[in-house]
């Protein structure tokens, strides 16, 4: 894996293949390993370009206080807009899952010149919002509460029909158990409550370098 420095934390990744860039981004508590059953397939006609988020995935160092307070879906974008610079890469396709397609869809919003299409899975940031899901938000945003409903919850939303879904949802279910992990998704579900999390507005200005191409999922 490679990695590199974006304004919290490292940002891991793994490149296969040639040709137009093509970023797959997971959602929290998951990692690039994701997106294993399709990279080779992928990877015979793009650069494909697997993610891990910080405190995700292949990433080494504490969740200490100061980066967990950096970490949430709004953050992610900004993580992701740093990444693409680092990287320096022509416009890419991206493939993003959740909170990966929220950071995705942010910045074919911000800096649509980064972006040649998108392919966005169950992404955050379009919700219509009321009481029941503020309250929801707010409660999976207390740790302890989090520890003890997303490994009950994560299986029920998966719905897994592979093995390797079956692998990537334990996996979750593991992580969402720890101390740590239950901390990482915890700060991303109150992330969801912050203004900037909706960009139902906003969306009408993706276009990318080539607005026929864009599409949602």
């Amino acid at each position: 894996m490679q990695s590199v420095s974006t304004r919290a934390g490292n940002v891991s990744y793994r490149v296969r293949g040639e040709g137009r860039p093509m970023i797959l981004l997971h959602a929290t508590l998951h990692d690039h390993h994701d997106f294993d059953p399709i990279v080779p397939q992928l990877s015979e006609h793009y650069q494909t370009i697997a993610v891990d988020w910080p405190l995700h995935g292949d990433y080494r160092g504490p969740a200490t206080d100061s980066i967990l307070t950096k970490l949430g879906a709004v953050e992610l974008a900004h993580i992701l807009e740093d990444f693409v610079t680092a990287l320096d890469l022509p416009p890419a396709i991206i493939i993003g899952n959740s909170v990966g397609g929220f950071a995705a869809a942010c910045l074919a919003i911000n800096h649509p010149s980064r972006v040649h299409a998108l392919i966005l899975v169950n992404t955050g940031g379009f919700t219509t919002w009321n009481l029941f899901n503020r309250s929801f938000c707010y409660l999976l945003g207390i740790p302890a509460v989090a520890r003890l409903i997303l490994p009950y919850l994560i299986p029920r939303y998966m719905k897994s029909q592979t093995p390797n879904d079956t692998a990537v949802c334990q996996k979750a279910v593991s992580r969402a158990r720890s101390l740590e992990g239950a901390s990482v998704a915890a700060a991303f579900w109150r992330s969801f409550l912050d203004e900037q999390h909706d960009i139902r507005v906003r969306a009408r200005d993706i276009k990318g370098t080539d607005s026929n191409s864009m599409g949602c999922q």
